[in-house]
């Protein structure tokens, strides 16, 4: 199963999930702008500046 994020609204997110779909490949899509607080934190504090 594949997790997808991006933003509900967004066209080429749109685009991209009626791809899968009728690839019949198996996604769970998660709304960026919707993250759990802990979900975000665990994002930001992986990040790495160089």
């Amino acid at each position: 199963m594949l997790n997808f994020y991006g933003i509900k609204n967004c066209h080429s997110v749109k685009k991209s999930q009626e791809f899968l779909k009728n690839e019949k490949i198996e996604f769970e899509f998660f709304d960026i702008k919707k993250l759990d607080e802990k979900t975000f934190d665990f994002w930001i504090g992986k990040r790495k500046y160089y």
